[in-house]
């Protein structure tokens, strides 16, 4: 293989890409792609301790929404300000990845200063409805290699 890289490299520019990118792909296919779907839903469901189906409040009746629950103090509903905001906005950790809105946390960072009320209100909108964006139900895992079979989600870790 090495010596067609050689040759391909002397003689045609294409053929030697074209022989690094077929290397690539044979050296470099992700192993978690032979677990089905289903089979990493259920893995992270389980690890995840997460009923989809339910609301569950602490006193263990359902719930629809949080203005049902009884147990809920007056402090969890009570108006988000502008110092909770900030705070936490500032401790938000910076180089990660963004989520399905495409939204940095070095993004909010720098533009809570600049639209601090604006936050404040849509956060304040959220918590008085119950309602928030579809968007930001969904997320992405990548699941990382951590050792042993490649075929059991157990030997991987989310990210």
């Amino acid at each position: 293989m090495i010596k067609q890289i050689i040759d391909s490299n002397n003689s045609c520019p294409n053929d030697f890409w074209n022989t690094i990118k077929k290397l690539k792909k044979e050296n470099f296919k992700d192993p978690s792609s032979n677990i089905q779907p289903k089979e990493w839903f259920k893995y992270f469901n389980k690890l995840m301790n997460t009923d989809y189906d339910k609301n569950v409040c602490n006193d263990k009746k359902e719930y629809t929404t949080f203005k049902d629950c009884n147990t809920c103090t007056k402090m969890l509903n009570s108006f988000i300000t502008t110092e909770e905001v900030v705070i936490a906005a500032k401790s938000l950790k910076n180089n990660k990845a963004s989520g399905s809105d495409c939204i940095t946390n070095e993004m909010l960072q720098i533009s809570c200063y600049m639209n601090i009320d604006v936050y404040v209100k849509l956060f304040n909108l959220i918590l008085k409805s119950g309602i928030y964006p579809t968007l930001w139900r969904k997320n992405f895992i990548k699941p990382i290699f951590k050792g042993g079979c490649f075929n059991d989600p157990s030997n991987y870790r989310e990210v």
